[in-house]
């Protein structure tokens, strides 16, 4: 009991620590509680993307993942899981995620992990990063990716 108490109050902590981080950067702010599974996040990323309502205060990985793209989700739970078994010591992946308006856009997501007396990852903190130099295309040829390439096709059809 005095064990959880103890996370509790450091989870707080660490939770009003990034609220007050995210006030003054573009950045958006989060936190993953490793035991309990629920993500918390800071700034204005639920106006971006539709991962949970505005009356909660946290999201679940199964939610976060709902708005990733499909082929990301595989890569992006692979490397959770090593951070959190302490196979890798720092989260940083670039991956695409659906905005409200339906569209893919790039997201770099670099976060560390908070360890316990024993070693073992509890908290997972850090940063999402929204990455428009990487969305659109090629910086040498200029050419789209397949992503943007198939969002404009559509488009074309469609009108």
């Amino acid at each position: 009991m005095n064990k959880n108490r103890g996370k509790e109050k450091d989870l707080k902590t660490y939770l009003d620590m990034l609220s007050f981080l995210s006030k003054s950067s573009d950045d958006y702010f989060f936190c993953l509680d490793y035991e309990s599974g629920k993500i918390y996040f800071f700034g204005d990323l639920i106006k971006k993307f539709d991962v949970f309502h505005q009356s909660q205060e946290y999201t679940t990985l199964e939610e976060w993942q709902n708005v990733v793209y499909p082929r990301d989700i595989e890569e992006l739970a692979d490397d959770l899981d090593k951070v959190q078994k302490g196979k890798r010591s720092i989260h940083n992946l670039t991956y695409r995620m659906r905005d409200r308006q339906g569209n893919y856009c790039w997201i770099n997501c670099r976060g560390k992990p908070v360890l316990d007396q024993n070693n073992k990852p509890i908290f997972l903190m850090g940063r999402v990063t929204e990455s428009p130099a990487v969305t659109q295309s090629d910086g040498l040829t200029g050419a789209m990716d397949v992503t943007k390439l198939t969002e404009e096709i559509n488009e074309i059809l469609v009108t």
